[in-house]
């Protein structure tokens, strides 16, 4: 699926503007889609380690983008934001 594509199918306004900046900066999508079975909602996972409070100041992401983080290897290192009311995630490499 095309950059322009993913990020217009992004519900979350505030996840929406986050990827459309790094789309901007060139940063590559890894990923696009549901995550794992139990995921309702599509995630992307962008190739760059995402600094999480330069960007929830940057964009001033309200209470409804929260962190994640997951440091499990066997299932992946990454973190980025959760929209909890579209379920939306936006990831980056946590490593």
């Amino acid at each position: 699926m095309e950059s322009s594509n993913i990020v217009n199918s992004i519900l979350s306004p505030e996840l929406k503007r986050v990827a459309n900046k790094l789309i901007k900066d060139k940063v590559p999508i890894t990923f696009y889609g549901k995550a794992w079975s139990a995921n309702k909602s599509n995630w992307i996972y962008f190739d760059k380690i995402l600094d999480l409070n330069k960007i929830r100041s940057e964009f001033n992401l309200g209470s409804d983008i929260i962190e994640h983080k997951n440091l499990d290897p066997k299932s992946g290192l990454e973190s980025g934001f959760i929209d909890v009311k579209t379920e939306e995630g936006l990831m980056g490499k946590l490593i």
